[in-house]
């Protein structure tokens, strides 16, 4: 078993309407292609890597069934962290789970020119500037119940 598996059925709740089991598999969906475009590292990956310990700083981090996972993308080629992550965890505090800030790379975004924020992580430094700013803006429009 992968470690973004979800159940998927509702055997275990007859009340889970067919709208939230429907949302339970697109969200299983998109874990596993997060999953496999990108990888799930453990934190001796991402050190083995030469990555930072994630005890050192800011890390898009996931719960998963095997324990907290790192999203591979937020790494360069050499396993430092990409700098944008720092800022786009921060416009999201608060706002999004880990997995909807992991996940929120993936989708395109019209501030983006319809790319996604992934695809620009080692682009130029306006390409990075723009990713963030598109993060605040996203992040401004969430609206927080309390409690939440």
């Amino acid at each position: 078993m992968e470690p973004w598996d979800l159940p998927l059925n509702n055997e275990s709740d007859p009340n889970i309407s067919p709208a939230a089991l429907d949302q339970v598999h697109r969200n299983h969906a998109a874990r596993a292609r997060l999953a496999a475009e990108f990888g799930l590292l453990t934190a001796e990956e991402v050190v083995a890597a030469g990555g930072p310990s994630p005890e050192e700083g800011a890390l898009i981090t996931v719960p998963t069934r095997f324990g907290v996972r790192y999203p591979g993308y937020q790494f360069d080629a050499h396993g430092r962290l990409h700098p944008v992550i720092t800022d786009v965890l921060a416009a999201f505090e608060g706002r999004m789970s880990q997995w909807q800030v992991a996940l929120w790379f993936l989708g395109a975004y019209g501030g983006l020119g319809d790319m996604r924020p992934v695809d620009l992580l080692d682009g130029s430094p306006e390409d990075l500037a723009a990713v963030i700013e598109e993060a605040r803006y996203e992040a401004a429009e969430i609206i927080v119940l309390p409690g939440d």
